[in-house]
């Protein structure tokens, strides 16, 4: 039989002043002594796995858990999303894909695996030029100027939002609400006003419970539900805003249009005051 070609890698190297790093300094001084094990963790199942990326969802967040001491899957996560943040991991890449990689980590799948025929990098994914693999740590190039979004990406197209219920403000309509979509809606498919639920139109407490009831349908499309709420969340767009952005996007659909409305406030920070109107308006 042949055999089968490995696509990880066997070992990695770590930089002797792997602790000492800003943003693992500052990550393990918000999340404990436990993020430097999961950092690890992570590392190794990216070299051992693809390579140079993996994807990230709840069950690797679960799968990473296991094997490791006093942490569960949740605080993986929050140590993960807090490593995005701080630049360990791509953010970008994070956000358009749900993956976990880095230029770094590209440079050294490529310095490690450079006597291999074929060794190719994902295009959507890749954010160093080809020579890195000469000399890692010197053929860094930044995603802004190496990673390109194909300009035919499939973006899919979204229904207007129908006439919410009279209770509700006509400056910030919402989306209905369906149990097809992952929502919490009534019986006629349509999402409950808070009056009817005993709360208040702006209550930011009712809107935070109902997105925590709120769940991606399980049709196969490819989103990243997680990195929708950690950006909403980051640019502190209001919970009734992010329900209508949540439904809006089918749950943070790759290729939607949001996506793009989110690297514009990127671009911008703090030029954009309303950040949640703003990406409604890319909705449409």
């Amino acid at each position: 039989m042949a055999r089968i070609k490995k696509q990880g890698l066997d070992y990695f190297p770590l930089d002797t002043d792997f602790m000492q790093q800003r943003a693992v300094r500052r990550l393990m001084k918000q999340q404990g002594d436990s993020a430097f094990t999961v950092l690890l963790s992570a590392l190794s199942a990216i070299y051992g796995g693809k390579g140079y990326y993996v994807h990230i969802d709840d069950t690797f967040c679960e799968d990473l858990a296991t094997d490791l001491f006093d942490t569960d899957a949740r605080k993986v996560k929050d140590i993960l999303l807090a490593a995005i943040e701080l630049d360990f991991f791509d953010e970008r890449l994070y956000r358009e894909q749900g993956i976990l990689t880095s230029a770094h980590i590209q440079e050294q799948y490529l310095y490690c695996s450079k006597r291999r025929k074929k060794r190719d990098l994902d295009e959507r994914y890749r954010l160093v030029a080809e020579e890195a693999a000469d000399e890692p740590g010197n053929g860094a190039m930044t995603p802004e100027n190496v990673t390109v979004m194909p300009e035919n990406v499939t973006v899919i197209p979204q229904s207007k939002a129908q006439q919410s219920i009279a209770q509700q403000s006509k400056e910030k309509p919402l989306p209905k609400g369906s149990p097809e979509t992952g929502g919490t809606g009534t019986d006629d498919g349509r999402t409950p006003s808070p009056a009817e639920e005993g709360g208040e139109l702006h209550d930011d407490v009712w809107w935070t419970r109902r997105i925590a009831q709120l769940s991606p349908p399980a049709d196969h499309r490819a989103r990243n539900y997680d990195g929708l709420l950690f950006e909403l969340q980051r640019w502190k767009v209001p919970p009734q805003e992010q329900y209508a952005l949540i439904l809006k996007s089918g749950f943070g659909v790759i290729g939607h249009s949001v996506w793009q409305g989110l690297s514009e406030i990127r671009d911008k920070p703090g030029s954009i005051r309303q950040p949640g109107r703003f990406l409604l308006s890319k909705c449409k």
